[in-house]
């Protein structure tokens, strides 16, 4: 029997997690992440109230039920972003139960989560440009990994995609044209030019990689011919910032941090910006305005500094 209650809470779980993924159009990252805080949440139900939290007690958890498993999740450690990220699941969870099975619980809705203050971008100096994208070409001893690896760089910083756009472009797409149609978060669509220099690095990508090899209809592939890893492109950023001395801060996103910052740092206006990020509000884009503000703070105090009066 509490096999069976526990197959219940798994198999809803499960419903929820495919809705997610395909009639909201939710990244496979994100609905893991929330899949796995939900279930944490009714393995921690099981110890905490001793019995298998089950369809039919979700309207019966307590106020002081769901603060409590807060409270747990912050003495485990979990930081106040993941904690934010893991009551909006377990919330939107509540609301998906609600909508399709009449199951109503109104505690949930009384949980608030602390304000977070998000830390500002930090994009890589343009002074680093260059020297990372040097050591990016010639990094691995086959040329068509090299080629394939600056490319992806390149449409992340040139044209300001998340690494999963830019590994999700299909093999068979016409770089003739001087825009791209991109699908962003939630399946939104957006138009991005492709710069002169991106375009070649792609075609030199092209010329060198095998096609014979390919399994898979994306265009980035690993050398098993399937769909390139995130993971991939990840380690080789970690690895080449550390050679140039950049911070742990500076991950794939943080080209297109870049991308925006400096795109703004040469008079680039919010409303274009916020085309070619995607973004649905312009507040998203806005914190870009701290991040030059700030910079442009910087160089003028370190140009500005007093000189010493001799005596």
């Amino acid at each position: 029997m509490v096999d069976q209650q526990t197959d219940q809470m798994i198999d809803l779980v499960n419903s929820w997690s495919e809705y997610l993924l395909n009639a909201r159009g939710n990244s496979a990252n994100t609905v893991n992440n929330y899949k796995r805080d939900v279930l944490k949440f009714v393995k921690f139900s099981l110890k905490h109230r001793d019995q298998i939290l089950t369809r039919d007690d979700i309207e019966h958890i307590s106020l002081t039920d769901f603060r409590s498993w807060l409270a747990f999740e912050r003495n485990q450690g979990l930081k106040p972003q993941s904690l934010a990220r893991s009551l909006s699941g377990l919330k939107n969870f509540f609301i998906w139960v609600e909508k399709n099975y009449g199951i109503e619980n109104s505690n949930i809705s009384s949980l608030k989560s602390a304000k977070i203050q998000k830390p500002l971008p930090r994009p890589i100096p343009t002074e680093k440009i260059q020297e990372f994208l040097d050591l990016v070409s010639i990094d691995n001893t086959k040329p068509w990994i090299n080629a394939r690896n600056l490319a992806i760089i390149l449409l992340m910083y040139g044209c300001g995609l998340r690494i999963s756009e830019a590994l999700s472009i299909d093999s068979d797409y016409s770089f003739i044209n001087e825009f791209m149609l991109i699908k962003g978060k939630g399946g939104k669509e957006r138009q991005v030019p492709i710069l002169p220099l991106v375009r070649n690095a792609i075609k030199d990508y092209l010329d060198k990689h095998n096609p014979s090899k390919r399994q898979t209809r994306f265009l980035f592939i690993g050398e098993n011919g399937k769909k390139l890893s995130p993971k991939v492109i990840q380690n080789l950023v970690a690895k080449v910032r550390v050679s140039i001395g950049l911070p742990e801060s500076i991950t794939p996103h943080a080209f297109r941090h870049s991308f925006a910052s400096h795109l703004l740092e040469n008079g680039a206006n919010l409303r274009s910006l916020q085309k070619l990020l995607g973004h649905s509000s312009l507040s998203s884009t806005q914190i870009y305005t701290k991040v030059t503000a700030k910079r442009l703070l910087e160089v003028y105090n370190k140009s500005h500094r007093p000189k010493r009066l001799k005596n």
